[in-house]
């Protein structure tokens, strides 16, 4: 071979092994940041979390509870977990206050504040926010995430400590004098013994009610290169995007925190839209743009059953988690009165809930028939929508009836089709629901992101998205009353479109 060609032909793969990186979805459920889509304590509810380090090396990894209201911080701390280290937790009602409650070994810090008496090991703390009317109740559904702040460098003190050095065990004490001035060594060199984070984090959490024999399990959403440097080459030789520091309410790591190109100031997205992968650029200043571009849907569609001869019910969870950034007005510009795109109400504290979203929405039998009562069209002549608070979490049930008695859900909606002033689908029937989340509403135009720095924009909603269906069987044998529960995502569509509204351009 020509040597120049030779030459060439290195560079570019050069080139594509060290492509610039771009936050995405995680392959085979691992990643550098999970989103725990849904915990509830009400109706009897206890929701389990369970996290997992699926490396060799071991982590420091950041974990958030947020409220359901508007994703405001119930809850945060650091998880310091060995190599292949798991670790486990439950939200769940303590008399009048939630508590997070674990007895797992692995380190954390600030450390739960509470011991549970007459059971050794195992300690709480209370999910708190800002007081006022129904603090309680915004604390009592919510989801988690989970963000990784660094890797540990094999056999150091950290990593000692963690118990990753065969024959020793974890020493949580050692830890938490390394952040206690003036001899720990954390409490003037945060990032002695870590490197940058490598990723495999992976997540499960379970809303659980014993009493009624209900299990909605659920994998988390993982988020891959979330805070990456080209230059960190092989992953995890420097310390260039670790941020490790011991978090409060008032500072901690979030979603809008990830990062592409320290030196370049920018974030890029990795994204599938228009049935074809996409690369887009945000500067950093919006880099809570990315995320929300990697969540963007369009559309999202599940199958539903609400007979009741089979004690059917089904809830559609739809989490928001990128909305506070858009819409509360503590985290916007000074003087900003309006909710930034995609969204489009402003949070009210006062009233969060007397502000209601709509969505249009599809609903078919499982032959694919509309179940309109008129024989209308679908979509388009009739009134079609979904309404829910326009809150960060919403659980959606078909039909405009009463909430799922399963889940008691404060953040309530439901979806009927109206063609004149019959309500178009009834409680006893099973088919598919299309939530459209990028239609135009009221005349306003589509429901879209911000461009990118391409001038490219993703129709629809940063959501995640569950279905949680039950059916209940009367007859399983005498005197037993057996439910089968599951938890699924969601099926998704991502649109693009360019800055006149047409269609991206492969």
């Amino acid at each position: 071979m020509h040597r120049g060609l030779q030459g060439m032909l290195f560079a570019a793969g050069l080139s594509a092994a060290f492509a610039a990186p771009a936050v995405m979805l995680g392959q085979r459920d691992q990643g550098q940041a999970l989103i725990f889509p849904y915990y509830s304590v009400n109706a009897g509810n206890t929701t389990l979390l369970t996290l997992s380090n699926n490396g060799d090396r071991g982590k420091v990894v950041q974990l958030r509870v947020a409220e359901g209201e508007i994703g405001e911080t119930a809850l945060v701390t650091n998880l310091y977990l060995a190599g292949r280290d798991s670790w486990s937790a439950a939200i769940a009602r303590d008399g009048d206050r939630v508590v997070l409650l674990s007895d797992d070994a692995s380190c954390v810090l600030p450390a739960l504040a509470q011991a549970v008496p007459q059971q050794p090991g195992r300690r709480l703390q209370q999910l708190l926010v800002a007081g006022g009317p129904g603090a309680v109740e915004r604390v009592a559904e919510g989801w988690v995430e989970a963000i990784e702040v660094a890797s540990v460098v094999p056999n150091t003190s950290t990593d000692r400590a963690l118990g990753n050095v065969v024959g020793e065990g974890s020493n949580c004490a050692v830890l938490a004098a390394a952040w206690t001035a003036p001899g720990g060594y954390w409490a003037g060199q945060p990032l002695r013994d870590l490197a940058n984070p490598r990723g495999g984090l992976s997540g499960y959490t379970a809303v659980i009610n014993v009493a009624a024999g209900t299990f909605f399990g659920a994998t988390a959403v993982a988020l891959d290169e979330f805070r990456v440097d080209p230059d960190d080459r092989p992953r995890g030789s420097i310390a260039s995007v670790v941020r490790h520091f011991l978090p409060t309410v008032q500072q901690s790591l979030t979603l809008a925190d990830t990062l592409s190109e320290p030196q370049g100031r920018s974030v890029s997205a990795q994204v599938f839209a228009d049935n074809r992968r996409m690369e887009l650029s945000y500067p950093l200043e919006r880099a809570i743009d990315a995320v929300s571009a990697v969540l963007a849907a369009s559309e999202v569609s599940t199958d539903f059953d609400t007979r009741g001869a089979l004690g059917a019910t089904t809830s559609l969870v739809q989490l928001f988690p990128t909305k506070r950034f858009y819409t509360n007005p503590a985290l916007l510009p000074p003087g900003t009165t309006a909710p930034l795109p995609p969204f489009r109400a402003m949070y009210n504290a006062r009233a969060p809930l007397s502000v209601i979203e709509r969505e249009w929405v599809l609903i078919s039998d499982r032959e694919g028939k509309p179940l309109l009562d008129s024989g209308g069209p679908q979509f388009g002549g009739c009134e079609a929508s979904a309404h829910h608070p326009a809150t960060a979490l919403a659980v959606v049930v078909p039909g405009d009836g009463a909430p799922d008695p399963l889940l008691g859900s404060r953040y309530h909606g439901n979806m009927a089709t109206y063609c004149g002033p019959a309500p178009a689908t009834t409680k006893d029937q099973a088919g598919l629901v299309t939530l459209k989340l990028g239609q135009p509403t009221f005349g306003n135009g589509p429901v879209a992101l911000r461009p990118s720095r391409e001038g490219q924009r993703l129709l629809g909603l940063p959501v995640v998205a569950l279905r949680l269906i039950n059916y209940v069987n009367t007859g399983a044998q005498q005197g037993v009353l057996a439910n089968y529960s599951s938890a699924l995502p969601l099926a998704a569509a991502t649109q693009c479109v360019d800055g006149t509204g047409q269609p991206c351009v492969p």
